[in-house]
C-alpha cells in the first residue's frame, strides 16, 4: 500500500519473510474485526483491492456475520458475500484451509 494511506488490519496472513523493516505491501488475507467501526472498515476494501488483497473479511460482532470480498481490482472487490454461523469458508489462496464462522466470532452468551 502506498506509504500516505496504510491501515493496520487486525489479522494479516502475508508471505513468510524477514518483516522486521518494513510492512508487507499485500497479502493473501486480511480482516478487520468490526465492534463500533463498521462502516470505517467497509471503506477500507476499497484501499485492500488496490493493493492486490486477495481475499478481506470484515468481521461483524454484533451482526453475527463476516463479510467476505473476493476478486480485487483496483476499484474494488468484483464479489462480496456474507457469511452467518454455521458456515465454513475456503480462502482463495489456500484452498485446503477452511475456517468455520463460529471460530471466528466471540462466543453467544
Amino acid at each position: 500500500m502506498s506509504d500516505d494511506s496504510e491501515p493496520e488490519p487486525d489479522v494479516a496472513l502475508v508471505a513468510v519473510a524477514d518483516w522486521s523493516r518494513e510492512h508487507p505491501r499485500t497479502a493473501f488475507l486480511v480482516v478487520e474485526v468490526a465492534e463500533s467501526s463498521q462502516a470505517k472498515d467497509r471503506l477500507k476494501a476499497v484501499l485492500y483491492a488496490a493493493a492486490g488483497v486477495v481475499e478481506y473479511w470484515n468481521v461483524d460482532v454484533h451482526a453475527d456475520t463476516v463479510e467476505v470480498h473476493r476478486d480485487p481490482k483496483a476499484t474494488g472487490y468484483q464479489r462480496t458475500e456474507r457469511a452467518r454461523r454455521g458456515a465454513v469458508l475456503q480462502l482463495e489462496a489456500f484452498t485446503d484451509l477452511q475456517i468455520r464462522i463460529d471460530d471466528i466470532l466471540p462466543p453467544r452468551v
